[in-house]
């Protein structure tokens, strides 16, 4: 049995009586081995290092024996070095021993798992795998937003079409999914909501082409296909009115409309029903018509009435001043023939008032290209200005309710209309009473409201 005194066998000679002692030989295998020495300590720590840094290292074992088998290297140098000086040879074969066996080990582990270490690629390979990877990464990515994107056009087109099942109108479109690599598409693939079928009678078996071509009226055809062909090479709005046969056989005219969508390569438009308005439209034009006619003869009755009327009057006017004077000559006149003959002057001056506002009316319709902006509220108080005697004369109390402060009218025109209602209302007072005047403007609609209303 070895005991501990064995192992420091003072009967060997130490290693430096081989090197004569000779100092630079001595010192060179010295500093040499515990330079290697040192080196040899280092690697098993490094590997220490970067097991617990990656502990998903796959040869474990192979690094423990490597770790080994290198420390024991570098204790075999560290006795090289002790045993120039102290011969502990017993140590230094035991540690050669283990170091023998760590090699063994070592090398029968590496040589098991030589062909897998050289199947690990390379960090070039791992370079470019990594950037295959991306590659892939980036193009798997592109496809998923790609799919996202179909499927919410997908979601959103399923939308649009239970949208346009509701509307009134008739909806059309060209299929999105279908892009041919044209400048736009053929319009060869439509959809269309339930409102074709319900108007047209048709079934969802007829095609749209078929369909569309029987129900416009046979003369717009040819025009209805150039207005849509000249949409689809130029990209330019489609937009036409045209009558569409009924389920009845009655024809009635739609407006159409329809866009270009450049993101899906389609078109979407719509067919409205206008025939009502267009029937009203007609009607109005009948209307204006008409009114256009009664205003001609509005002009020619004012015409006769100011200018045909005025001479009887004036000799009316005249007669009865001739008449006046020939009674007040011959006889005493009572107070029933003074009112007879107060009447008579007083309705010739009144129809010759209502032909004087005749005249002004037609000065009105004929003048109204003069108009401008004016001020309600100065040329109220132009007015009140010029009656100001009479006013303050009756204690007239006015109001005013200026709601629309400036209107486009013939400056002259709204001066006389004015005027002439202002006075009118103070002249025809109620004697009973103050006379109190409002005069207002507001709007109603697209109409302007001017009234002068009075007690």
């Amino acid at each position: 049995m070895i005991e501990l005194t064995d192992l420091v066998d003072e009967r060997f000679m130490p290693h430096g009586h081989c090197y004569f002692w000779e100092p630079w030989v001595l010192w060179s295998y010295a500093i040499s081995d515990s330079i290697i020495a040192i080196a040899y300590f280092c690697i098993p720590l490094a590997l220490l290092y970067i097991y617990l840094k990656r502990k998903d290292f796959t040869y474990v074992w192979m690094a423990v024996l490597f770790a080994v088998f290198i420390a024991g290297c570098g204790i075999t140098h560290v006795f090289d070095v002790v045993n120039i000086w102290k011969p502990l040879y017993t140590l230094d074969v035991m540690a050669r021993i283990i170091t023998a066996m760590a090699s063994i080990g070592t090398a029968a582990v590496l040589i098991k798992f030589t062909p897998k270490i050289i199947d690990i690629p390379t960090a070039e390979q791992w370079k470019r795998v990594n950037e295959e990877l991306q590659a892939l990464n980036e193009e798997l990515r592109a496809q998923l937003e790609e799919s996202k994107e179909k499927d919410k056009t997908i979601q959103a087109y399923k939308e649009f079409e239970k949208i346009t099942e509701t509307l009134p109108q008739m909806v059309w479109t060209t299929n999105p999914f279908i892009t041919n690599g044209n400048k736009a598409s053929t319009g060869e693939s439509l959809y269309i909501n339930r409102r074709w079928y319900e108007y047209t009678g048709y079934t969802d078996q007829t095609p749209f082409q078929e369909m569309f071509i029987e129900s416009v009226l046979p003369e717009q055809r040819e025009d209805l296909q150039k207005q849509w062909r000249k949409s689809r090479e130029t990209l330019e709005d489609f937009s036409c009115e045209i009558q569409i046969r009924r389920f009845d056989g009655a024809y009635r005219w739609h407006a159409g409309k329809g866009v270009y969508i450049a993101s899906t390569n389609s078109w979407v438009g719509t067919f409205t029903d206008v025939d009502d308005q267009k029937t009203y439209s007609e009607m109005l034009a009948n209307k204006n018509q008409e009114l256009v006619r009664i205003n001609t003869d509005l002009d020619s009755f004012i015409y006769t009435a100011s200018h045909d009327l005025k001479s009887p009057i004036a000799n009316m006017e005249g007669l009865a001043i001739a008449l006046t004077k020939k009674l007040i000559t011959r006889y005493t006149l009572d107070d029933e023939l003074n009112q007879i003959l107060s009447m008579i002057a007083g309705s010739i001056s009144r129809l010759k008032l209502t032909i004087s506002d005749l005249t002004e009316i037609a000065k009105v319709q004929k003048e109204d290209a003069d108009k401008e902006v004016v001020s309600v509220n100065d040329m109220v108080a132009e007015v009140t200005s010029s009656l100001d005697q009479l006013m303050n004369g009756n204690e007239v109390v006015l109001h005013k309710r200026i709601e629309v402060k400036e209107i486009a009218f013939a400056p002259k025109n709204l001066r006389s209309i004015i005027y002439n209602l202002l006075s009118n209302a103070i002249k025809y007072r109620s004697p009973e009473r103050t006379p109190e005047i409002v005069i207002e403007t507001r709007r109603i609609d697209q109409y302007l409201l001017i009234r002068v209303e009075d007690n």
